[in-house]
């Protein structure tokens, strides 16, 4: 017996010494990869990039009074913010975390095995998280960033941050047109552009296009760079970078759509509706077709209605789907049916099948218009605008086959020809182009998607404060006549800081930047100041 003891420590030793760390290494699991390839790394950074806008458009949606809650008092119609809570924090959590250092791996993997491809695409992206954190936070984590000697992390500033976006677009378009080694998955793994490289460099194009775009209240802001990035960017509805959703069942549908049940509470704004009907000024009595197709009509008169900021809305405001009330997963109401659409699963963006856009042809052209017009060049300014109508009715339309086709019809190529011939919505003279009709229409297109572009644009105007040459943009846009307590009679321009990452861990650097002030989300951005 002694002797099989020493044996067997004998064993224990030898194993200790010549095999420690395989014997140890707990993380290690033979019969699972410990290195994903880059096709397996691409699809989920698509999806949680999508993931991102629209788990935070429920809040910034209304900052940008796309739509307004149900009842009086919240704290998001006010302009303010849930502390203590993660609530808008999603696009931080996807930038440093969901996506992350995935983007490095997939850069290394694709490095390793020469496919140029993911390595742009990489680039890409983390511009893209890049900018869409700097957009909504303003100050952000950039030099320190996964750092894993720290646990605390400085911040740097926005203006830092717009010149990584470019540095890294920079790269990616280095990257774009090179061939490599063929990667027969990069198609299925591509949920943007199925592996197609022309459309991912009109994508990079377009970012740098909205980074340039930003400067508009900077002296160093420069139109014709614009325009030239516009160019090089999306040409058609061809290229628009969309999300796709299978809507079977919740966990592949659409965050918006009735099976995910999120914005139940939902109202659709007086102002998107007045932009619609035709009753804000800028319109001029212009009754636009796209109405029917994008808002939802009271179930009583089938009158199209808007719900106002902070007030409890009256019953003949239906939600964003056409419904008083939450689905059933089987997909009926959850009581009887009350709405003229009670039998739609959802209504254009808000459906469980819808694609969720990340950038479209129309934008890229209301960008190049609000550019030309900005240098003076208004032939180029109304051209744009034109087209940036025209795509966005083209891009509409197909979003109503989604639902019941009695229902919800797609736009006719009649109703087209008319809405475009109206000289209320689509002057015939340059000279009659303005900012305010700009934004009008790219608010339209932008509604429902663009979350951050939208409020960009609003933040850029000061929430129709700035004239334009002596003239309003953003007409019948008016802010909340009472804001939310901290906020100290002034309206939102960031968004504080994810709060479990940042409140919790990082509380010293957050005193550096003032980040510890009720009022911080009211400190205006880099961007938006002179």
């Amino acid at each position: 017996m002694k002797f099989l003891k020493y044996l067997f420590i004998l064993l224990f030793a030898a194993t200790l010494t010549t095999s420690c760390n395989d014997f140890l290494d707990v993380n290690t699991n033979p019969n699972v990869p410990q290195e994903a390839p880059a096709h397996a790394l691409l699809p989920p950074m698509i999806q949680n990039a999508a993931r991102a806008i629209y788990f935070d458009s429920r809040f910034i949606g209304k900052y940008n009074q796309w739509y307004f809650q149900n009842t009086s008092g919240n704290t998001w119609d006010l302009h303010g913010y849930d502390a203590g809570s993660d609530n808008c924090g999603e696009v931080w959590r996807q930038h440093y975390w969901a996506i992350g250092k995935n983007v490095d791996l997939m850069i290394a993997d694709a490095t390793a095995r020469n496919i140029p491809q993911y390595i742009a695409i990489g680039y890409a992206l983390r511009a893209w998280g890049w900018q869409a954190v700097a957009d909504v936070y303003g100050d952000a984590i950039l030099k320190q960033a996964w750092d894993s000697n720290r646990n605390s992390f400085d911040y740097d500033s926005q203006e830092e941050i717009y010149k990584e976006v470019d540095r890294l677009c920079d790269l990616a378009l280095t990257q774009v047109d090179l061939k490599g080694t063929a990667d027969p998955n990069l198609a299925a793994a591509d949920q943007f552009f199925a592996g197609d490289m022309t459309k991912w460099k009109k994508f990079i194009n377009g970012i740098k296009a909205r980074n340039a775009h930003r400067l508009t209240n900077k002296s160093s802001y420069d139109p014709d760079k614009v325009i030239a990035l516009c160019n090089a960017s999306l040409a058609s509805n061809n290229d628009n970078a969309v999300v796709p959703f299978l809507g079977s069942v919740s966990d592949d549908a659409n965050f918006l759509g009735t099976l995910r049940n999120n914005v139940a509470s939902f109202r659709q704004s007086a102002y998107i509706v007045s932009l619609l009907d035709g009753t804000n000024p800028v319109m001029l009595g212009a009754r636009d077709p796209r109405l029917r197709l994008m808002l939802a009509p009271s179930a009583t008169d089938t009158i199209v209605r808007g719900a106002v900021n902070n007030t409890t809305t009256a019953n003949n405001v239906p939600n964003l789907w056409g419904t008083y009330t939450a689905y059933t997963s089987a997909g009926a109401p959850a009581t009887a049916a009350v709405s003229a659409n009670a039998g739609v699963k959802g209504r254009y963006l808000f459906h469980d099948l819808a694609k969720y856009p990340m950038m479209t042809y129309s934008e890229i052209q209301f960008i190049k218009a609000e550019a030309a017009l900005r240098k003076g060049d208004k032939a180029t300014a109304l051209a744009a605008y034109k087209e940036g109508i025209s795509a966005h009715v083209d891009f509409a339309s197909p979003y109503a086959n989604l639902g019941s086709s009695n229902l919800i019809t797609p736009i006719t190529a009649a109703q087209k020809t008319a809405l475009m011939a109206d000289t209320r919505i689509v002057p015939v003279a340059a000279d009659s182009i303005t900012m305010d009709r700009i934004m009008s229409q790219k608010y339209i297109a932008l509604w429902g998607w663009g979350l951050i572009e939208t409020w960009n644009d609003l933040r850029r105007f000061h929430y129709g404060a700035d004239l334009f040459k002596g003239t309003p943009v953003y007409s019948g846009f008016k802010l909340p006549t009472t804001f939310a307590t901290a906020n100290l009679n002034k309206p939102a321009y960031r968004v504080r800081p994810r709060y479990n990452s940042e409140y919790i861990w990082n509380v010293e650097a957050l005193k550096k930047i003032g980040g510890l002030a009720t009022n911080f989300h009211t400190t205006e951005l880099w961007f938006t100041q002179p």
